[in-house]
């Protein structure tokens, strides 16, 4: 190894191991002030997929439906 990242395949979606990591990262909906558990929250792209934004740590955040929803509404 040459300390370059491993390549990931572009994916929409997170990997099983992923989701863990990020539901105990995020613990809850990281909307200020929700308090829903990060394990019944979806998994929002910050940058979206669809612009280019991968599908790592970094770009992900839980987001409890309600937040989620309102994210893309505009609300």
């Amino acid at each position: 190894m040459d300390g370059q990242p491993v390549a990931v395949s572009h994916r929409r979606f997170p990997a099983p191991g992923l989701s863990r990591l990020l539901h105990t990262r995020d613990r809850t909906c990281r909307f200020p002030g929700c308090r829903k558990p990060a394990r019944f929250c979806d998994l929002n792209h910050v940058r979206p997929y669809t612009d280019g934004g991968p599908t790592t740590a970094g770009n992900l955040l839980a987001l409890c439906r309600r937040h989620h929803r309102a994210k893309h509404d505009g609300g």
